[in-house]
């Protein structure tokens, strides 16, 4: 689970702290749901897409594919968008919503994913962390709540950091942006 990697642009958009947070929130979540392969999104406000910056077990085909995610895309990251809560697809290939991404699915060599937004305690909308399976799955609730609970402590600590940062303005430090 070492093999995590961090993609271009985030290295040159989030600071280091950041991104030491999502890679970890990333790692636990593939433990808890016995994943191999997963990925990091942020928001970015600017261009209303969720952004890759951190993933494990994928190849470039992939990670072009999914760099820019919106939330109107089928895919289970962008809807997660808009339902703010865990979106769970146990069978990529059954799902019709998911049809524009199962050639690239395929070729990754996962059938399931459960996409769960890093949200904060208030509410506030960082991103969202997947986890994916070369076969049919369906985390149990114990798994969910964990998940849930990763993204909630990443957001958490993303919003403190991001606040606390030294050069950010006033309005970084306290706007939190919602989706």
């Amino acid at each position: 689970m070492n093999d995590v990697v961090k993609t271009e642009k985030a290295r040159r958009t989030e600071d280091a702290h950041v991104l030491s947070i999502v890679r970890q929130a990333l790692l636990r979540s593939l433990e808890t749901v016995g994943a191999l392969k997963g990925n990091a999104q942020l928001a970015n406000w600017r261009t209303g897409v969720l952004l890759i910056c951190e993933q494990c077990g994928f190849d470039e085909e992939f990670l072009g594919h999914f760099r820019q995610v919106k939330w109107d895309d089928g895919s289970a990251c962008g809807r997660s968008i808009l339902a703010r809560k865990t979106i769970m697809i146990a069978d990529v290939m059954a799902d019709s919503e998911f049809g524009p991404h199962w050639k690239i699915a395929e070729a990754a060599g996962f059938r399931a994913v459960q996409s769960t937004p890093m949200l904060s305690r208030s509410g506030a909308f960082i991103g969202v962390i997947s986890t994916h399976h070369g076969y049919i799955h369906h985390p149990s609730e114990k798994e969910l709540h964990e998940l849930l609970n990763i993204g909630r402590a990443a957001a958490d600590a993303v919003i403190r950091h991001r606040a606390l940062s030294p050069g950010r303005t006033l309005n970084a430090r306290v706007g939190t942006q919602r989706y």
